[in-house]
């Protein structure tokens, strides 16, 4: 299950959990990811710190969602959605995003932790990024996916 984080110390702490924390304020910039989340979205820290998350999304994101999870973080409250996402090799997964805002001393939003929770989606019912040329390309072993080495 996932644990409510209340406070930037514990969003930092050592965690199985796929985190990411990010600014308090827009455009939410990525401060902090651990491992957990750059085996799920195939992205290392270097390659996304001081960006914001948009880049996880894709033309089957849901747009509704997002609208929600951008209304909840304006207002400072934390919130759990359900949605389509991408990874580096542009295979979509079901994202189940939990997000908290942590507050400074003052109880003001300091920053937000995210935490995923990825799930394949069945085959067919989401189409992956037609990324562009010379990015890795999937390739299909045994039953698993694994990218292409050049």
């Amino acid at each position: 299950s996932l644990s409510m984080v209340k406070s930037l110390s514990e969003a930092l702490r050592l965690s199985s959990e796929c985190r990411v924390v990010t600014t308090g304020a827009p455009p939410y910039l990525i401060l902090h990811t651990n491992k957990a989340w750059s085996v799920l979205t195939g992205y290392k820290f270097t390659e996304v710190a001081n960006r914001s998350n948009r880049f996880l999304q894709g033309p089957c994101t849901e747009r509704d969602v997002v609208a929600k999870l951008h209304k909840s973080i304006e207002t400072g409250k934390p919130i759990s959605v359900k949605m389509i996402n991408y990874n580096k090799a542009g295979q979509p997964f079901h994202n189940s995003l939990q997000i908290y805002p942590l507050k400074d001393i003052h109880g003001r939003v300091s920053h937000f932790c995210g935490i995923l929770r990825g799930e394949p989606v069945r085959h067919g019912e989401v189409p992956p990024l037609h990324l562009p040329v010379g990015w890795p390309k999937l390739v299909k072993l045994d039953d698993t996916m694994a990218l292409e080495q050049s």
